[in-house]
């Protein structure tokens, strides 16, 4: 595709045929969404450390503001972010327009529609009660569909590219978009039996996670090093590896996180075993991601979108090696069940992905819209922000758990108090000091994702003007 200089235009009509509008229009969507949800987060996390506030509001309980905030994040933030890549990716990659761009502004509106009234349900106890699938059966169709969309504008751009090279960048935001929708399908729209129930839920919950939102942030990863840099891609090679890693095994780990629940042993050894597949994938971004600046270091500190990316990737293998670890008999013995797994979420979503998109954000949306980031400034204090506050919140979270899962071990071999009743919580008298302290950095880290959102507000309103790149098609031979 060719670059050049040209206005910005205009964001005018629902059905919008412009050039990147509908890359634009996503990734406004998904940050609005991420600033949302991550307050939602700190009002259950509030919740979860005071159980006696918010007690005269029935939408303000822990069972309510929980799944509202991860819906936000996962199905309106994590949905949106991975459509926002694959549309702006789409034509930078394959040499073509993107197909059906009115379609696709169009299908944003259901999108933040469907989310949107999805949380609103949750929020007045409408809950399915199955997590990240809270939405009733008439929604869940309905998401679906509109999940199908994307999935379906990839597929055709692909298909008829003009750019006959498969670029890593490609071959991640084609897996991201094209397995959401059936990920969405198995863990909502038909219900199993027993322990079937449960490995739907994790098979749906673990995909999205470990392989969905990190393949289309990896898609990211490929494209902006390289071009921030200046500097070519290290290794393509290396880059498949990954990727093959990642959709074989990641896909499969889900159920490492109810190691010991209701499925059979042999599941649970499966799982453990393929979630180390989640860190090897990891592992080869930050390999090439560090080879690749390779004497362009000094090009990282004065670009935010390097900043950023850099920051996001060293974060997801931390994030990567705690997902790994999980499965592993030993330590479900003592962290199974306890707050371990919504700690791993948070440091996902609001941590390393939220990193990797921010860092997208600020190389992409200037090239779409023709307006610099708004300031490096704020761009830093929301990089240190997350850094230090969904760092220390991850830390003490996963400090909880251990504690957590100790304390009901010892009340079960010393037989001090029952794991249930009044003995269960005694115990979590205990623990609560912890979960009180901790949200102070997660509030320091949904600060910083609001931080965030008012420079991208500001960028598009505020933003000094620059070039924009003007999308050319190659003509078929």
């Amino acid at each position: 595709m060719a670059a050049a200089t040209n206005s910005t235009a205009g964001l005018t009509g629902l059905a919008a045929r412009t050039p990147d509008s509908a890359a634009r229009r996503h990734l406004i969507a998904a940050v609005v969404f991420l600033a949302a949800g991550a307050g939602f987060v700190v009002l259950a996390s509030i919740k979860l450390g005071f159980p006696g506030v918010f007690d005269q509001t029935a939408f303000a309980g822990y069972a309510r503001l929980r799944p509202i905030g991860f819906n936000l994040l996962v199905h309106g933030f994590g949905f949106l972010f991975i459509t926002s890549v694959s549309y702006f990716l789409l034509p930078r990659l394959t040499g073509r327009r993107l197909p059906f761009e009115w379609v696709a502004n169009l299908n944003l509106w259901a999108a933040v529609g469907v989310v949107a009234v999805g949380a609103g349900l949750i929020a007045i106890g409408w809950n399915s009660g199955n997590d990240l699938a809270e939405f009733g059966i008439i929604l869940d169709i309905l998401f679906f569909v509109v999940t199908l969309v994307p999935a379906a504008i990839v597929t055709i751009a692909v298909i008829d590219r003009r750019e006959n090279t498969i670029y890593p960048s490609l071959a991640f935001l084609a897996a991201a978009q094209l397995i959401y929708p059936w990920l969405y399908l198995i863990g909502n729209l038909w219900r199993l039996e027993g322990a079937g129930t449960q490995l739907q839920n994790t098979f749906m919950v673990g995909g999205i996670l470990t392989v969905a939102l990190p393949a289309a942030a990896i898609a990211g990863v490929y494209y902006v090093v390289p071009k921030a840099s200046n500097q070519p891609l290290y290794s393509r090679s290396l880059a498949m590896a990954g990727f093959w890693t990642l959709l074989f095994t990641g896909l499969a780990s889900g159920q490492a996180r109810f190691v010991a629940g209701p499925a059979a042993d042999w599941v649970d050894t499966v799982g453990a075993v393929l979630s180390l597949g989640i860190l090897v994938a990891a592992l080869t971004v930050a390999a090439n991601t560090w080879y690749t600046l390779s004497g362009a270091w000094d090009r990282v500190t004065p670009s935010a979108a390097l900043r950023l990316t850099v920051t996001g990737v060293a974060a997801h293998v931390v994030v990567s090696a705690l997902f790994a670890v999980q499965g592993f008999r030993a330590v479900a013995a003592i962290v199974g069940l306890t707050v371990w797994y919504d700690t791993l979420t948070i440091a996902t979503l609001l941590g390393s992905i939220a990193l990797l998109a921010a860092g997208f954000t600020y190389y992409a949306y200037p090239r779409m819209a023709g307006r610099a980031v708004y300031s490096d400034f704020v761009a830093n204090r929301h990089l240190k922000l997350t850094v230090w506050g969904i760092g220390l919140a991850t830390a003490i979270g996963v400090m909880t758990s251990v504690a957590m899962g100790m304390t009901w071990t010892s009340n079960v071999i010393s037989g001090a108090a029952d794991n249930f009743g009044e003995g269960f919580v005694s115990s979590m008298g205990n623990i609560r000091t912890l979960l009180k302290i901790n949200i102070l950095p997660l509030l320091a880290g949904a600060l910083g994702t609001v931080v965030f959102a008012m420079n991208f507000y500001r960028t598009i309103t505020s933003g000094r003007v620059t070039t924009s790149e003007v999308l050319t098609e190659i003509p078929d031979e």
